[in-house]
This record gives C-alpha cells, sequence and structure tokens, in this order.
C-alpha cells in the first residue's frame, strides 16, 4: 500500500505542473508572435503591397502622419526603428540609409518591392501628396 502523504504529494505535484503548463503556454505564444518573426518581413517575402510607416520614440510628427494614414484609409504597417529588431535588415533590403535618423518614414511597397519612399515628413500636404500619387487611398 502507498502512503496517503506521498499520493496527496504526487497530486499537488502533478496539479503544480498543470497549472504552470497552462499559463506558459499562452505567454509562450504572445512572446513568440511579439517577438519572433517581423509582420513587416513576412509581408516582404509573401510579396505583398502595403506601406511601412517608420517611427522612432523621439519623433514629433509620427502621430500626425499616423492619423492622416488613418483619415484617408490607407493600411499601413508601424515599423518602430528603436524597438523593432529586425528595423536593420528591412532598410538594408530596401537598400535604404537613414545616418541622421530622420523621421517619420514612409514606405510604399508593391509586390514585395519597395516602390517609392519619403523621409522626414513636416507637413500635412507631403503625405496627402504621397497618397494620391501612390493611389493608396483606393485600393487595399
Amino acid at each position: 500500500m502507498r502512503d496517503p502523504e506521498f499520493i496527496e504529494l504526487k497530486n499537488r505535484f502533478l496539479f503544480g505542473v498543470g497549472i504552470v503548463i497552462l499559463f506558459a503556454i499562452p505567454i509562450m505564444i504572445f512572446l513568440v508572435k511579439t517577438y519572433g518573426t517581423s509582420s513587416v518581413l513576412n509581408k516582404i517575402n509573401d510579396d505583398e503591397t502595403f506601406t511601412i510607416l517608420v517611427t522612432a520614440k523621439s519623433c514629433d510628427n509620427c502621430n500626425l502622419v499616423k492619423d492622416i494614414l488613418k483619415d484617408n484609409n490607407v493600411k499601413f504597417v508601424k515599423l518602430n526603428s528603436s524597438t523593432n529588431k529586425n528595423y536593420e535588415e528591412i532598410m538594408k533590403k530596401f537598400k535604404l540609409e537613414n545616418k541622421r535618423e530622420e523621421y517619420p518614414i514612409l514606405i510604399y511597397v508593391k509586390d514585395g518591392e519597395m516602390q517609392a519612399n519619403l523621409f522626414s515628413i513636416d507637413t500635412k500636404e507631403k503625405v496627402e501628396d504621397f497618397i494620391e500619387f501612390h493611389g493608396l487611398n483606393n485600393s487595399r
């Protein structure tokens, strides 16, 4: 016969392991989705057409550009140069350099290839002209 204390200890241990697994799996999934592969890189590799808004922590005009894009129904992906670990790789893929760290940057990607970019946006008119010229508010 087994000792009742041993059985109770075993049951508590198994219960504890179950609780850890219950919480660990969703946390692992969240971390992989958040810090795993970049959604921007996935879109580029899948030859999608989209717009990238490159921002930084110290960007004054980034929210202005984001609001203009939303007001014009432009679907875009936000890429934060300060926090996205794939920022350098994405910029190299498009052969772009931002040595002076000018933000925000708009990048229009068609079929996975960069078609146009706009650096250091400081007026609403620049964004609206970019949107109109490339027809970004008419599709997607």
